[in-house]
């Protein structure tokens, strides 16, 4: 009887969480995916045309109303995302439409980004049945990726290409503990072409699994050679020379670096790069156990680890917050810690996370103006006369907007916030390594915590719709 109750409460979590995705999917046009939708058209219409090498002129004249002037960096990270456009590129080639700044068009292309999510939170699932006989974990690993409030931030509301890289990395990782080398080399190579802060992740792995030092740099090496290529191929062309400058990798990466930073008579010190120096150092010369369980386990623990040094240690826009998510949900549910505090800690650091992302992120994040345009939901607003949507940025509004109000307690709150989501990520690391035994009780419930966890998005929903409504 018990079971069947819990498998009632693990459906209907799953069917929030999904609908919630669902509404951020028809309700959110973030300028970004406006751009991403018309640089895929623009790769087939030059394709089919044999012109690819005129990519970023013919990107710069905007034919399908992208929002930004160009396309920034290499065009490799777009091609997930053309593939999938290939039969919207189709339906506009067909009906003679440009602009892609429509409904279907930007839906379309979301709904790319979505799967992707539910393949991670399978994926995931898959990861902890291997290391782990229990059912309900499993179960609660696919739920809490699928439910995370980071995650939908990125692929509901921004539409971002994040969550493409971090599916191939957790499907890389699924071939890894299978023990099938070449399709998990194959798809990190991936993961570092369509975004080269991936090397860090990468490395790690490369470390655990290799100790000759050439076929260690071969490997490597291997990874960021396609990126090579496209700069060879392109290093003529003016045009892209001036694009890729807006995304840079090597100023991506020393922005990201100096998110906290230490100053020594020596100079600025990043920690974040301490960090992962260290923890290299350790993949490398620590042996590790020989037991295949025990071994599975510490690489889950070592990558979510990198991947938390990345989310928390170094600067990031709201849309790549979330890249700790899959990793760490794995890891505290393939520990020996109890469930319920494991879930209690992420759902704290979840809340948090959510109001630095709303708060860091003003005004862009979860602002009016990126309500989908010709829309069930701006539908809605005319006919209740409703027109924030209709405003420029200057004079819409976001949910921080009723924070500032605030004043001086805002910053305090702030603060304590911050203190206590790094609080909480510290003691489930700490409580979650290798060879830790001591166990840890809450009165709690664990379905309790797991609703609260599941909710926190549909609650922020509820506030965004009432504030466009009201």
């Amino acid at each position: 009887m018990g079971g069947q109750k819990e498998s009632r409460i693990y459906a209907l979590l799953t069917a929030v969480a999904v609908l919630t995705g669902l509404l951020m999917l028809i309700t959110f046009e973030y300028e970004d995916v406006d751009s991403l939708t018309a640089w895929s058209l623009n790769f087939w219409d030059l394709l089919f045309k044999g012109r690819l090498d005129a990519f970023y002129e013919y990107t710069a004249q905007n034919v399908h109303g992208a929002v930004h002037e160009n396309c920034g960096g290499n065009y490799l990270w777009l091609l997930p995302l053309c593939i999938w456009n290939l039969p919207l590129w189709a339906a506009h080639s067909a009906s003679g439409t440009l602009l892609v700044t429509n409904f279907f068009s930007i839906c379309w292309t979301k709904l790319f980004w979505s799967l992707l999510q539910a393949a991670t939170a399978y994926v995931s699932a898959k990861i902890c049945a291997m290391m782990t006989s229990d059912r309900e974990k499993v179960i609660m690993t696919f739920l809490l990726v699928m439910a995370s409030p980071e995650i939908l931030l990125s692929v509901g509301y921004t539409g971002q290409d994040e969550i493409t890289y971090i599916c191939l990395f957790v499907i890389s990782f699924y071939f890894f503990l299978k023990g099938n080398w070449k399709r998990c080399y194959f798809l990190m190579a991936c993961c570092v072409t369509l975004c080269p802060i991936m090397i860090l992740p990468v490395l790690a792995v490369l470390l655990f699994r290799e100790k000759r030092i050439i076929r260690l740099f071969l490997y490597v090496t291997g990874t960021v050679l396609p990126l090579i290529a496209f700069e060879i191929l392109y290093r003529k062309d003016q045009a892209y020379q001036a694009a890729r400058k807006v995304n840079d990798f090597g100023q991506m990466m020393q922005g990201m670096l100096r998110g906290f930073v230490l100053q020594t008579n020596w100079g600025a010190l990043s920690v974040a790069g301490i960090l992962l120096c260290l923890l290299y150092f350790y993949c490398y010369f620590e042996k590790m156990p020989e037991e295949k369980a025990e071994y599975h386990k510490t690489v889950t623990y070592i990558v979510a680890l990198v991947f938390v040094i990345v989310s928390f240690g170094m600067v990031n826009d709201f849309y790549r917050m979330f890249l700790y998510v899959p990793f760490l949900v794995i890891a505290i549910m393939i520990s020996g810690q109890r469930v319920e505090v494991n879930l209690f800690l992420l759902t704290a650091i979840t809340y948090g996370r959510v109001f630095q992302a709303v708060g860091n992120n003003y005004p862009k994040s979860l602002n009016s103006v990126y309500l989908m345009k010709h829309s069930w939901i701006t539908a809605l607003c005319d006919f209740a006369g409703k027109t924030k949507y209709l405003d420029s940025m200057e004079d819409s509004v976001c949910l921080w907007s009723y924070m500032i109000n605030l004043g001086g307690m805002l910053d305090l709150l702030c603060l304590i916030v911050e203190t206590c989501v790094m609080g909480a990520v510290v003691v489930l690391l700490v409580i979650n390594r290798r060879g830790y035994r001591k166990q840890y009780e809450t009165k709690i419930a664990q379905n309790g915590i797991l609703a609260v966890y599941t909710l926190c998005m549909p609650a922020v929903m509820i506030c965004y719709y009432f504030m466009v409504l009201h």
